[in-house]
């Protein structure tokens, strides 16, 4: 029974730790865009804009992808340890 307990603590802390705000990088600044790209003397070619706005993009991807590979992790501890938790019970109610 106190496996069972222990398992049910850890499902706790990692649904905790999922659904605990977080914060995300994503979007673009639309007046740094407009200033630095459209209304900049001379006016940046579209190729230059494309360029900065998918690198900038792929910066906010790389930053919010170590969080989810944590938070997947976070979720497959606690699948695992639900699976136990109910096994675990199952064994204590069996051997009563």
């Amino acid at each position: 029974m106190l496996l069972a307990f222990a398992c049910l603590f850890v499902v706790l802390v990692a649904a905790i730790s999922i659904v605990w705000p977080y914060q995300w990088r994503w979007g673009i600044d639309v007046r740094r865009l407009l200033g630095d790209y459209v209304e900049a003397d001379p006016p940046a070619p579209i190729d230059e804009m494309r360029r900065s706005l998918a690198w900038y993009m792929q910066v906010d991807t790389d930053s919010n992808s170590k969080k989810l590979d944590c938070l997947w992790w976070c979720l497959r501890i606690a699948l695992v340890a639900i699976a136990a938790e109910v096994v675990f019970w199952v064994l204590a109610l069996w051997m009563r």
